[in-house]
C-alpha cells in the first residue's frame, strides 16, 4: 500500500515525518457518506488547540487543506491532496514553518495525535533516516546542518 507522508519542517535543520496508508486515511475520512469525516474533525481539533487556523474543502473527487498560522504572517502550512477518485488520496507534502508561539514539542504532539503512530524522531529530536525535504526557499539561506541535493 502507498504511504501518505506528512513532512514537517521548522525552516532550519529539523524535520519530522509521519507515514500512514491510503486505506487508513480513507477509513478515517469517509464515514457514513460524510466527505469530511473523522480526519477533518481530528485535524480541526488539533489545530484549534494551537495557534493555527485550518480550512478544509471536501468534495467527492478531491480534498484540499489550507492551514495558516494566526500568529505570524509568513508562517503557513499547506497540505497538498490529489484526486480521491477510485478511493485514492495521496498527500504529497506537508511543510510547516514554526513560529515562536507554536513550539516543536507542541507541534510534534499534535501530528502524533492525528495519525496515532510512534514518533519517528530519535532521542535528539532528529528525523530518523536520510530522506528529508528541503525547507522553503526563504528559509534555506538560514538553514544549517543540512546539505541539499
Amino acid at each position: 500500500h502507498s504511504l501518505i507522508q506528512f513532512i514537517v519542517t521548522d525552516g532550519f535543520d529539523r524535520f519530522y515525518r509521519y507515514n500512514f496508508t491510503i486505506d487508513q486515511l480513507i477509513s478515517k475520512l469517509f464515514k457514513s457518506g460524510d466527505d469530511e469525516g473523522r480526519l477533518f474533525s481530528m485535524l480541526k481539533n488539533c489545530f484549534q488547540k494551537s495557534l493555527v487556523r485550518l480550512t478544509v474543502t471536501a468534495t467527492k473527487c478531491c480534498l484540499s487543506f489550507v492551514c495558516s498560522t494566526i500568529t505570524a504572517e509568513n508562517a503557513n502550512l499547506e497540505l497538498f491532496v490529489l484526486s480521491t477518485a477510485e478511493a485514492r488520496v495521496e498527500i504529497k507534502k506537508l511543510l510547516f514553518d514554526f513560529t515562536e508561539k507554536c513550539t516543536e514539542m507542541k507541534t510534534e504532539f499534535q501530528f502524533q495525535s492525528i495519525i496515532g503512530e510512534k514518533s519517528p524522531l530519535d532521542k535528539n529530536n532528529r528525523l530518523r533516516g536520510k530522506n528529508v525535504a528541503a525547507p522553503p526557499m526563504k528559509a534555506r539561506k538560514r538553514a544549517t546542518g543540512l546539505q541539499y541535493n
